[in-house]
Parts: structure tokens; C-alpha cells; sequence
């Protein structure tokens, strides 16, 4: 399997930019992984290498045919998009394919990039005829678990039509907290992990039950295509996407997995860069 060279728009003025990726998704493919990423140069090799060394359930190396990662870095200052292009170079069996874009002023923003990337992951999906294929959401300062994308999967496999996983704060980031951030973030995971517990009580969804979490967010949040496009896609909002993902998907009554086995770990950053 070969990988796409870059493509580099110099402008986008509006949705219809095109496809993202011209090669086609090998025959294989089955998930698509997006990274939207903003000067994320000091933390993209590693997500891309986490990503280049994934195992299945049993802890064999996972088929490369089996899965893609497009990276999209929007208005990039720093070598992000170099990083991404060096990575493809030193590892050619792996799909990356590397797009960049300059978006206009109205639309420079993580809503929008993530939204051009799982639309263009929609599509490849569609043009296998993979309606249970799956749009795989991460970041360019994530690290996902070996068993990431097997873990999907498999929870994919059970029925269900979207993953949120389990995402936990690097240790040295989470350190260097503040004593009040730390102490702040881990009460609110505390309480949100009760919640979560509870509901399973007072609501349960046979698709959902416990252990679970509370977190889908687009550090690890996956979508199979044919739900993506019952719920119209991602919702066109500047920031919070995910979270307005989620609230599409429910109300088209998808069953949403909060998975525990679905683990990442992301940095500690208090804004989004892209």
C-alpha cells in the first residue's frame, strides 16, 4: 500500500474544495482516522507513531490495509505538516495521507477542519460500499492505546453506532498542572464518572452498560458512516463539534458506546490550537 503525497490548497473559500485525499481507499479499509492539527509539530510524530503501531485484540500487528489516517494542518506556523510528510517518507506501508489548508478568517477554526476531514472519511467509506465502515476522530497532541483502533472495532461489531473513549490526561502534563487545575480536574472526572454510573441505573441502554465513562470528545470519538450521515454529518459550529456530534447522533436515536477499552491519552493544554 502506497501513501498519498500532500496536497496543499492555498485557499478555501467554502465547503466544496473537493476530495481532501485524490488516491482512492484500499479495498480493505475499513476505518478512517482524522487529525485535525494546528502547530501540533512537537506532538505529532508521536501520535502518528502510536498510530503506525497498532495491534489487534490477540496483540498482533494490525493489517495496514485495514485502516488510513488523514491529517489535515490548517494554517499551520510551525513544521506540523513537515513532521506528518517526513513521518509518511520513513514509513511508506502506512496510509498517511497529508493534506494542508489555509482557511479563511470565517471558518479557521477546529469545528470546520474537523468537519471537511470526517466528511472526507464519509465518503472514501461510501465509495467501498462500507456504510458500517468507521470515521475515527483524534488529535495531533493524542496518543492513542495500541489496541486502539481493534478495540473500535470490536465495540463496532457488538452493534453499536459510535465509540467515545476513554481519555485520560498525559501523566507529565497532568503534573504540571496548577495544584487548583489538577485538584479541579479530577473532582469533575469524579463526578462525571458517578453520573455516568448512575445513569446506568436509572436509564440503562442495553448498548451502553457498565463500566462506562462519560467522555465522546474528538480526541477518540468514532462514528460508523451510515450513522455520520443519518445524523447529517457534523454540525457546523466553530468549537464544541463533538459535542454537537453526539447530540446529532442521539437524536437520530444512534447507539453510542462509552467504552472503557477504547483508551487515548492527550496533553494538558487549555485551548484548542486549530
Amino acid at each position: 500500500m502506497g501513501v498519498t503525497r500532500p496536497r496543499r490548497a492555498a485557499q478555501a473559500t467554502d465547503d466544496a474544495v473537493g476530495p481532501l485525499v485524490p488516491r482512492p481507499p484500499s479495498s480493505r479499509c475499513e476505518v478512517c482516522v482524522i487529525i485535525p492539527v494546528r502547530d501540533e509539530a512537537e506532538t505529532l510524530e508521536a501520535a502518528l507513531d502510536a498510530l503506525a503501531h497498532q495491534v489487534d485484540v490477540q496483540g498482533h500487528r494490525l493489517e495496514r490495509a485495514r485502516y488510513e489516517i488523514v491529517v489535515l494542518a490548517n494554517n499551520c506556523r510551525d513544521d506540523s505538516a513537515g513532521v506528518a510528510r517526513r513521518f509518511a517518507v520513513r514509513d511508506p506501508t502506512l496510509a498517511l495521507h497529508v493534506v494542508e489548508l489555509a482557511l479563511p478568517p470565517s471558518r479557521d477554526h477546529v469545528g470546520h477542519a474537523r468537519r471537511l476531514l470526517m466528511d472526507e472519511a464519509y465518503h472514501r467509506l461510501r465509495s467501498l460500499g462500507r456504510p458500517r465502515g468507521v470515521i475515527a476522530s483524534t488529535d495531533g497532541d493524542t496518543r492513542v492505546a495500541p489496541d486502539w483502533i481493534a478495540a473500535t472495532l470490536a465495540e463496532v461489531a457488538r452493534g453499536v453506532d459510535a465509540v467515545g473513549g476513554r481519555i485520560a490526561l498525559e501523566p507529565a502534563g497532568r503534573a504540571a498542572l496548577e495544584l487548583a487545575a489538577r485538584a479541579y480536574h479530577l473532582r469533575d472526572v469524579g463526578y462525571r464518572h458517578l453520573v455516568s454510573e448512575w445513569a446506568t441505573y436509572l436509564d440503562p441502554e442495553p448498548w451502553d452498560p457498565w463500566p462506562r465513562h462519560h467522555q465522546h470528545f474528538g480526541a477518540s470519538l468514532a462514528v460508523t458512516a451510515e450513522a455520520y450521515g443519518r445524523a447529517g454529518g457534523l454540525p457546523a459550529v466553530p468549537a464544541l463539534e463533538d459535542v454537537a456530534l453526539y447530540q446529532a447522533l442521539l437524536r437520530v436515536d444512534a447507539r453510542v458506546r462509552h467504552s472503557p477499552a477504547v483508551r487515548v491519552a492527550t496533553s494538558a493544554r487549555r485551548s484548542s490550537q486549530t
